[in-house]
């Protein structure tokens, strides 16, 4: 059977659990986040008209909005 004592810590230990799990969680949202622009800036710079288009993209958004 479980003193309280020991419920105790393991209640908090859940809890730093959860706690820890989050922070990873959060942390690997933001490194493929940061992994996903640098794809996108390497495959900018290997093909030029890319740039063109996402101009031409935005130009006909903004028009679009007028």
């Amino acid at each position: 059977m479980e003193t309280p004592q020991q419920r105790q810590i393991r209640v908090n230990l859940e809890h730093k659990l959860v706690k820890d799990l989050n922070t990873m969680r959060d942390s690997l949202t933001h490194l493929s986040l940061v992994l996903h622009d640098l794809q996108f800036e390497v495959e900018v710079s290997q093909c030029p008209a890319i740039p063109q288009q996402v101009s031409d993209c935005i130009a006909r958004s903004q028009a679009r909005q007028h």
